[in-house]
Parts: C-alpha cells; sequence; structure tokens
C-alpha cells in the first residue's frame, strides 16, 4: 500500500502535464512516469467504462450483477498484489515505478476486454454492446 501511495504521491507532485510530453519520445524517468501514469488513468477510464455497460446490462439479473461485482473486487486485490510484487522484483531501479504502473495498465486492459468478452458480446451475430477494446 506505502508503495502505491508513494507512486501516485510522485505523479501528484510533478508540474508538467503528461500531453506536454511525446510519449513516444519519453526518454527520462520523469516523462517515463508521466507517461505511464496518462497510460494508467486511460486503462482505468476504459474498464469503468465496460463495467458501466456491463451493469446497466444486467441492472435486473441481480445475481449475476452480484458476482460481476464481486469478482471485480477480488480482481482489484490481485492487480494491486501482482504490481506489488513486480514492483518489488525491481525496487532498486529508478524505474520502478515506471514499471508498476505499466504493469497496472496493463493488468487493466486485460481486465477490460475480459468484461467486453464475458458480459458485453454475444453467442450469435448481434453487435457487442461497446467496441472491442484495443
Amino acid at each position: 500500500m506505502i508503495k502505491y501511495i508513494v507512486f501516485i504521491t510522485c505523479f501528484i507532485s510533478l508540474t508538467v502535464q503528461a500531453d506536454e510530453i511525446f510519449c513516444d519520445k519519453a526518454s527520462n524517468t520523469f516523462q517515463m512516469n508521466q507517461c505511464t501514469k496518462q497510460d494508467m488513468v486511460a486503462a482505468d477510464a476504459q474498464l469503468e467504462q465496460y463495467l458501466g455497460k456491463a451493469k446497466q446490462k444486467y441492472q435486473k439479473e441481480t445475481n449475476v450483477l452480484a458476482a460481476l461485482v464481486h469478482a471485480q473486487k477480488v480482481w482489484v486485490n490481485y492487480r494491486k498484489a501482482q504490481c506489488d510484487a513486480i514492483y518489488e522484483k525491481w525496487s532498486g531501479g529508478t524505474l520502478s515505478g515506471v514499471i508498476y504502473g505499466k504493469c497496472m495498465a496493463r493488468l487493466t486492459r486485460e481486465r477490460t476486454h475480459s468484461v467486453w468478452e464475458d458480459y458485453l458480446t454475444y453467442m450469435d451475430s448481434t453487435p457487442a454492446l461497446l467496441p472491442e477494446p484495443k
């Protein structure tokens, strides 16, 4: 938990906005941290959008909705534990925060795709409720 707070605090204290940095050309730890933060925020926002749509779809199927909410809570704990372990592996290096953030964003994108596939698509040719996440 402390690692995550330190990681986020570093981002809050930074004065340059992430959109001022060209992430494909990030060349120092500061820029990489900014770009990683931007990626994490975007991944979280997309996941919330897809979860919201899934919850809306299943709002009258209370058992499905409750199971989805429970699965999401468990997944959040898994993501944190997994990325904490990755952070620990790299804790001696200057890029440990970047690696942690990349882990968080990667797992979040994977979860978004799972939510899309499991809750927002159909078995027949009916179009999905949202486009396949990238």
